[in-house]
């Protein structure tokens, strides 16, 4: 599973934050890994979900100078095969998240894309918070600190989640904060999740 929390300030950027543990489908820890590409074009692409299709879309636009608008219209005519071809047989879902500046919507958005509705896009314009997987937390994060206390709390909830649901992988390693721009892109390191 991985851990997508992220915050759209339409005239100003966009704020992505992913875990970065890599764990087996049983759900035990093998390692960390960057679970989000930057493009040339300040498109941030992370996912959710079945991981051979997001790393396989990721591969295939980590050099892109495709647009925010171009590489969502893309997906939604290749990602369907692609899923397709990485699980022929199995129910596993993938959601695919595009973030960064729209020419069609003159502002920064988010696209989510996911496999249940064959990868059509739903558009965040709005300012606000988005989390993956939701969370019962009653609190907006305010700033890094803010971020990381609601990722630990998420994995808190997914950590009692797996008790009752062995096949659940868990969230964790440290949390990694891309922040996208009219001025650029930074990436850093939260911590420790």
């Amino acid at each position: 599973m991985t851990l997508i929390m992220w915050a759209i300030y339409p005239n100003e950027g966009v704020e992505i934050y992913t875990d970065t543990l890599v764990s087996t489908e049983g759900g035990e820890a093998v390692g960390e890994t960057q679970k989000y590409i930057v493009t040339a074009t300040k498109v941030a692409i992370a996912g959710t979900g079945g991981a051979d299709t997001i790393e396989a879309w990721q591969a295939a636009n980590t050099g892109s100078l495709a647009s925010l608008d171009e590489l969502v219209a893309d997906a939604e005519l290749q990602l369907p095969p692609l899923h397709d071809s990485c699980y022929p047989t199995s129910a596993i879902s993938s959601t695919v998240f595009h973030f960064g500046w729209s020419n069609v919507h003159r502002q920064f958005v988010g696209a989510v894309q996911s496999s249940k509705n064959q990868f059509a896009p739903t558009f965040r314009l709005r300012p606000g918070l988005g989390i993956r997987p939701d969370t019962r937390s009653p609190f907006a994060p305010d700033g890094d600190a803010g971020f990381l206390a609601l990722a630990r709390q998420i994995q808190l909830e997914q950590n009692l989640r797996s008790n009752s649901d062995p096949d659940r992988v868990p969230i964790g390693g440290r949390l990694m904060m891309i922040d996208i721009t009219t001025g650029g892109v930074l990436e850093r390191s939260l911590g420790p999740i």
